[in-house]
């Protein structure tokens, strides 16, 4: 009886201690930040490495306005790269009330963070055969 009392004690200590590191586990899992730009035109964020960042801006290719992707620029504040782009795509109104011509769609870029450190994404909107962008948009990572 006693010998049964003491597997069973050590079976539940067994037991908690797998479902409390699990819970752990859970909870340092990596997460998606979302920036959706409005009227503002820098914005911060805060992330943890393996956490992925997306980016959404309105662009209207239709009037020749567009981010400039080639104008996208990440620079790291140490040795190593902080962030890395791993998706660039323009998505098209997609409500029949948003269908009119000349009606804008929105620009989304998903960053993920690899290092500690900080980095810096800048873009701008403009025609590619206007010198002058129409607006610029900046934003700054902090990984940790």
């Amino acid at each position: 009886m006693k010998t049964n009392l003491i597997a069973i004690g050590l079976i539940t200590v067994f037991m908690m201690t797998f479902l409390i590191l699990s819970l752990a586990a859970c909870s340092s899992a990596p997460k998606e930040i979302t920036i959706m730009g409005g009227s503002f035109d820098k914005a911060v964020a805060t992330m943890a490495v393996g956490d992925s960042l997306t980016l959404i801006l309105e662009s209207n290719p239709s009037t020749g306005y567009q981010w400039n992707e080639q104008a996208a620029i990440i620079g790291a504040s140490s040795i190593g790269a902080e962030v890395e782009q791993t998706e660039h795509k323009y998505v098209a109104p997609d409500s029949k009330d948003n269908m009119l011509v000349g009606a804008s769609g929105q620009e989304q870029w998903t960053f993920k963070a690899l290092n500690k450190g900080m980095a810096t994404v800048y873009l701008d909107y403009s025609r590619p055969w206007e010198s002058k962008a129409e607006k610029t948009f900046t934003l700054t990572v902090t990984v940790k």
